[in-house]
């Protein structure tokens, strides 16, 4: 849910705004703030969704999922050898 505040900005998400009077959307990645046109966001995200579903395709990995804080979570993981035992 997105959250408006008096200085222009919308909260997209924890990790993300849009700046109203730039028409920009920054990003934040630990300690790494990129930052966008709308269309130049919109371009990259859907190069990173390519490049997503490309990954899962790659054989000998599989996708994990995992759960942190209630949330689920997916990774790829290198797919085990056929005589490695995992639990």
């Amino acid at each position: 849910m997105s959250e408006y505040s008096t200085d222009g900005c919308i909260e997209l998400s924890r990790n993300a705004i849009l700046d109203e009077h730039t028409d920009t959307v920054v990003l934040q990645l630990d300690r790494f703030h990129i930052s966008f046109t709308i269309d130049e966001f919109f371009e990259f995200f859907d190069r990173i969704d390519d490049i997503r579903k490309d990954l899962i395709s790659v054989p000998g990995y599989v996708v994990g999922k995992y759960i942190v804080d209630g949330e689920e979570k997916i990774t790829l993981v290198r797919k085990p050898d056929d005589d490695e035992e995992y639990m």
